[in-house]
C-alpha cells in the first residue's frame, strides 16, 4: 500500500541531554528503583537499572536489555557484547566501572539470573521491547519533560566523553 508514497528525508538527530535533564532523569530512576515506589509506577526497578547502565556504558538500548550474565565478568570489570547482538555485527568489549558493577549487583540481588538475562521482566524475559516505549509512557504520566529519546542517552555520554578529549565512535 505504500509502494507510491514520496520517501520522506530522514534528518539525523542531533539531540544531547543537557546537565539538568541528566540529573532529573537520575533521580526520577532512583526513585523508580526504591521499594517504596507506587504500585503501577511506569517502569519497575530492573527497567530504571537498565536504563542507568546505559547512561553508565553509553551502550545501545538492545545490547543493554539483551545482556546476558554469560557475558559479563565481574570480577575483572568487562561485559562483551558478542558480535550477533551488536549493531555492526563485531563482538567488543565494555569496561564497567565501580558503579555499572554496583548495577548489576542490585540486578542480581532482585532475582533476575533465572533466564540468564540481567535485566529480566517479571516473567523473566527480556526487557527490551518494552524498554523501546519506557521514556515515552515517563513523560505521559508527567514525570519527565523534554523531547529526548533513549538513543540520546548514548549520544550525550559520546558528548560529554568527547568534550573531555576522549575520542568515542557512536
Amino acid at each position: 500500500p505504500a509502494a507510491r508514497a514520496a520517501k520522506q528525508k530522514e534528518t539525523p538527530r542531533e539531540r544531547v541531554l543537557t546537565d539538568p535533564e541528566l540529573k532529573v532523569l537520575w533521580i526520577l530512576l532512583e526513585a523508580m528503583k526504591a521499594p517504596t515506589r507506587k504500585p503501577g509506577a511506569p517502569m519497575t526497578p530492573m527497567m530504571a537499572r537498565g536504563l542507568q547502565l546505559m547512561i553508565r556504558t553509553g551502550q545501545r538500548a538492545g545490547e543493554v536489555f539483551e545482556m546476558r550474565w554469560a557475558d559479563v565478568d565481574e570480577a575483572s570489570g568487562w561485559w562483551t557484547i558478542p558480535g550477533e547482538k551488536a549493531k555492526n555485527g563485531e563482538a567488543h568489549r565494555v569496561p564497567l566501572t565501580e558503579a555499572a558493577v554496583a548495577l548489576l549487583a542490585e540486578a542480581r540481588a532482585d532475582g533476575s539470573g533465572p533466564s540468564g538475562w540481567v535485566f529480566a521482566g517479571p516473567r523473566g524475559g527480556t526487557l527490551k521491547d518494552k524498554a523501546k516505549k519506557v521514556v515515552s509512557s515517563l513523560r505521559h504520566a508527567g514525570l519527565l519533560t523534554g523531547d529526548y529519546t533513549r538513543h540520546d542517552f548514548r549520544r550525550t555520554v559520546a558528548t560529554s566523553m568527547e568534550g573531555m578529549g576522549i575520542t568515542t565512535s557512536t
